[in-house]
């Protein structure tokens, strides 16, 4: 699988609740992409001194998964403003694209119909700590679901420089969540002192988001959600996934 993270801007006022007034619509859209398993869009306001303008952008991001690259390439077609702004109908002005190859993936409940909250946390290592470096995130994975994590996802890509990058994007119901779990230290990462030989080279950027699963099957039979020993859920039938505005407490 293939992790998409594409950076740009998007016009003044179309801010996460500008996106979920048309959450349906990039359902649909995001439905009708074979080979396209997940979908988040999200953004947030731009620096601080430039709050006052009444034109500043908004700074976005579009994190897709893709069932395999050439499934990614198919849609892009090495155009990313022609899926973006053509098939999703999102005027954003591309900045940048990286993907990754996805390593290991966690979920803990359905997408939510309300607006969440998406944390995209990137560390550099050099390639010799790569096994150490994306054991650690892997081993936080499960850990987060007790946590309140929705989703999450671990990457990694070695560009031209040799230099390792691994990401870890984590969806969250909501900023107070997260701010709870990272005990209210946004900027450094969970676990911090597991990533401490790595902590020069991380950062984490956060955004208000929408999610979207457009490969969740029609509804069909009984809604059951099947738990593993830690409660957390490793199945679901299909009536199930399609109800999205219920929440389950597993409390």
């Amino acid at each position: 699988m293939i992790l998409r993270i594409v950076l740009g801007t998007l016009p003044s006022g179309r801010d996460a609740s500008a996106l979920l007034a048309v959450r349906d619509r990039l359902a649909r859209a995001a439905a009708g992409v074979p080979g396209l398993e997940s979908l988040v869009i999200a953004a947030r306001s731009a620096t601080a001194r430039d709050e006052r303008s009444a034109s500043v952008p908004i700074e976005a991001v579009v994190v897709t998964v893709w069932r395999d690259q050439t499934a990614m390439n198919r849609a892009v077609q090495v155009d990313e403003p022609r899926f973006i702004t053509g098939r999703l109908d999102l005027p954003m002005a591309v900045t940048a694209a990286n993907h990754y190859d996805v390593v290991s993936r966690t979920f803990a409940a359905l997408p939510q119909e309300s607006t969440a909250y998406l944390r995209i946390l990137s560390v550099s290592a050099d390639s010799a700590d790569e096994a150490t470096l994306i054991g650690t995130l892997q081993t936080q994975q499960p850990r987060l679901v007790d946590l309140g994590i929705i989703a999450s996802h671990v990457g990694r890509r070695a560009p031209a420089d040799g230099e390792l990058e691994v990401v870890h994007v984590s969806v969250w119901p909501d900023r107070a969540t997260l701010r709870s779990a990272a005990h209210g230290v946004l900027e450094q990462p969970l676990f911090a002192s597991e990533l401490a030989p790595w902590a020069a080279t991380t950062r984490a950027e956060m955004y208000d988001a929408i999610e979207i699963a457009p490969r969740l099957p029609r509804a069909s039979g009984p809604p059951l959600v099947i738990l593993d020993e830690d409660r957390r859920i490793v199945d679901v039938t299909s009536t199930a996934t399609a109800v999205q505005d219920t929440k389950t407490d597993l409390s």
